[in-house]
């Protein structure tokens, strides 16, 4: 399944990172706002300001006589606050605020917001035009400013980082779900669903755990049923072993008393030790296929090179068995199949045994051959024996080539239609390495 853009882990990451960025400058400008409010406001009251006042009244005292600066001189005070970096200048004469300099923000937004008397003059200075008294406006420490700057950018780092795994936190949460629920996946109980919340990576890998935990409850409903079929499959050979087994110790008791007739029915105790022996081989067959199904080598062989001899040889012994054989191919075969030479062997004896002892002689039997879309399609005809036919079976034979069919990514299809016995194997088109 395909995830919507921007839902993956990597653009979440970045727009946590883009967020907690922002709410880091969010922190460090508030923090820094009120730090140099703080730092701005206790500085006043100090000891040291109080000494920074005192040797600025005699500098200011010093630039007015030199300058001969008048009380309202707002150029030459003005230069006079830049170049000591103070906020504000007030010069207060009979009561009155006769001059303002400097900032308008801070305490001091206007000259006009505040009375003469509300303000504590720091020297009485001699002007030009006589007296006055002067107001020196709050100046910046440096030094507790770069330290207020520093702590807010320090505060601000952590808050960014705490954010971020604040965030973050939420797939933490997801991933310790998911791990206990593997857990009790691992434990065998594959009842329990995976939680599937999102659409990126992790609820990808959330989605392909809970496919796997289907595939694996099926799974172990198979093989239950292949145990069950197993147990069913040897309860019906005893019963077809049992039957000759019989008829044997019959035969061979009336052989013991009928001197004159032993012979025949010696020649019929043969004949059921030879089914006994077929079942026998079947049935030893299928357990040797069903246990080693695993870790089989498979070829990749092309269609026609892999089929072509054994296809030759079953037609050949057919013919010699007296059935008449017609082959019919589309087009030979040249698609890629995996092929256990093996297993191929033992599918193409098992049919042919099939042939021999249910088979019609009298009739024809028809192999087809075609090459489809995806897989290579090998098809058989026949008709029935009326008198083999009646013999039960187990069908142990066919379920041996279903098996090692399967083993091969294939598949069989078997079973009477429209008066003929049709036995399909289908096996699946590969592509050649690297192409």
């Amino acid at each position: 399944m395909e995830k919507k853009r921007g839902t993956g882990l990597v653009a979440k990451s970045r727009r946590r990172l883009a967020k907690s960025i922002i709410f880091g400058l969010c922190v460090f400008f508030s923090l820094y706002w009120f730090g140099k409010e703080a730092v701005t406001h206790l500085t006043v009251g100090s000891e040291e300001a109080f000494h920074s006042r005192e040797s600025l009244k005699k500098e200011f005292q010093t630039y007015v006589h030199l300058h001969t600066v008048a009380a309202d001189d707002y150029a030459s005070v003005e230069a006079f606050r830049m170049e000591h970096a103070l906020r504000q200048i007030i010069v207060i004469r009979h009561g009155e605020i006769i001059l303002f300099v400097g900032e308008r923000g801070g305490l001091f937004r206007s000259a006009d917001d505040y009375e003469a008397e509300e303000l504590q003059p720091t020297a009485e200075i001699q002007f030009s035009d006589g007296s006055a008294l002067v107001y020196f406006g709050k100046t910046d420490n440096p030094v507790l400013l770069i330290g207020v700057s520093f702590l807010a950018a320090i505060l601000a780092i952590v808050a960014g980082i705490g954010y971020f795994s604040m965030t973050t936190k939420e797939d933490v949460d997801y991933i310790r779900k998911l791990q206990r629920e593997v857990s009790v996946i691992s434990g065998g109980d594959f009842d329990g669903r995976v939680t599937i919340e999102g659409e990126d990576e992790i609820a990808q890998l959330a989605r392909d755990l809970d496919r796997m935990r289907a595939e694996l409850k099926e799974r172990k409903a198979k093989e239950a049923e292949l145990r069950e079929a197993e147990a069913k499959l040897v309860l019906g050979m005893s019963h077809d072993l049992r039957t000759p087994l019989t008829a044997l110790t019959t035969y061979l008791e009336i052989a013991k008393r009928q001197s004159e007739e032993g012979t025949k029915y010696l020649d019929k105790s043969i004949t059921k030790a030879e089914e006994i022996r077929t079942l026998s081989d079947e049935m030893f067959e299928h357990f040797l296929v069903s246990s080693a199904q695993e870790g089989r080598e498979l070829v990749l062989e092309n269609a026609g090179a892999a089929f072509s001899d054994y296809l030759s040889e079953i037609c050949a012994v057919l013919s010699a068995n007296g059935f008449s054989v017609k082959t019919q191919v589309v087009e030979p075969p040249k698609g890629l199949v995996l092929v256990d030479y093996e297993y191929l062997g033992r599918i193409m004896n098992n049919l042919l045994s099939n042939f021999l002892k249910y088979a019609a002689p009298g009739e024809e039997v028809v192999l087809f051959i075609e090459e489809k879309e995806n897989e290579i399609l090998i098809r058989f005809e026949n008709a029935l024996s009326p008198v083999k036919n009646g013999r039960e079976s187990a069908g142990i034979g066919t379920k041996n080539i279903a098996l090692m069919m399967q083993a091969m990514g294939g598949s069989l299809d078997a079973g009477e239609k429209e008066g003929k016995y049709v036995t399909e194997l289908h096996f699946p088109k590969k592509e050649a390495a690297g192409s």
